[in-house]
């Protein structure tokens, strides 16, 4: 392997060539071809796995927002109680 590191970003430029002529032949756009091959490759996964990849999506995606935002504790809301409708009689 060459000196060049791997990136998302590299990755990308190796495969936007491709995934344009695909998307061009197929008549698709991009965002279709690439939950094509998301619904393609998760359904070749055990649900362990599959299981496992969720859990490491939603703990990143946790952990980001809360860098962003500090959590505030929330108010528990009053419902006021349905009124029921008029009689028609």
């Amino acid at each position: 392997m060459n000196g060049e590191r791997f990136t998302n970003a590299r990755v990308h430029e190796w495969l936007t060539p491709g995934l344009d002529t695909v998307t061009k032949a197929m008549h698709t756009t991009r965002l279709q071809l690439n939950s094509a091959a998301l619904w393609w490759f998760l359904n070749r996964l055990t649900p362990k796995e599959r299981a496992e990849i969720l859990g490491e999506y939603v703990k990143a995606l946790a952990l980001r927002h809360e860098k962003q935002k500090p959590a505030r504790p929330t108010k528990p809301t009053r419902q006021r109680p349905r009124r029921k409708p008029p009689s028609r009689g």
